[in-house]
């Protein structure tokens, strides 16, 4: 059985094409800026977002030289993305990704706030192509996760309201511990 970031992986790859744009919304180890990098190829860009210092420096070694040159990373809170990614850029954003909570082998006090998280899913959404994703890795296994998760839910169920396709997926069935995947796939999305 696929973890839910390699599931996340392979549903993100569904809708991107070398020369597209991307956003990995937390970069934390940067497993997901460097294969949103492989993925949109050397045409492509990807915009990487995270409040550490410590994880944006593991990225740019997990990317090297290869993969670099195509990633620009901010040392800036996601909720600031609207500001920072280029205005020509504004729905032409192929993939957000998002992976919640604190930075793996990190400051465990340092984590994703759900106001700042609903923000930045908000900017996403005005960021994505009409057939993007949005991408959320969401772990609700303690108490301010499972609020998050909880809210991020909601935001999502209220975007499928107004016609967006949702899909979530569970690493574990009926577990409300269980980490979570959502999928939100634009208005033109497939």
């Amino acid at each position: 059985m696929l973890r839910l970031t390699d599931r996340a992986h392979e549903i993100c790859r569904r809708f991107l094409q070398p020369g597209d744009i991307a956003i990995d919304a937390t970069v934390g180890n940067g497993h997901d800026t460097l294969f949103l990098a492989e993925t949109v190829g050397p045409e492509g860009r990807v915009y990487g977002f995270d409040v550490q210092a410590a994880a944006l420096e593991q990225a740019r070694q997990k990317l090297g030289p290869e993969y670099s040159s195509r990633v620009t990373l901010f040392h800036n809170s996601h909720v600031e993305m609207n500001q920072l990614i280029d205005s020509e850029h504004r729905g032409h954003i192929k993939v957000v990704m998002f992976n919640l909570g604190y930075l793996p082998g990190g400051n465990k006090e340092i984590t994703t706030h759900t106001e700042s998280t609903l923000r930045a899913i908000e900017a996403a959404c005005e960021l994505l192509h009409p057939a993007g994703l949005i991408s959320v890795t969401a772990y609700p296994g303690h108490e301010a996760g499972q609020h998050e998760t909880g809210a991020v839910a909601d935001f999502f169920r209220d975007c499928e309201a107004d016609g967006w396709c949702l899909e979530i997926i569970e690493a574990v069935a009926e577990s409300e511990t269980a980490p979570r995947l959502f999928l939100l796939s634009g208005q033109g999305g497939s």
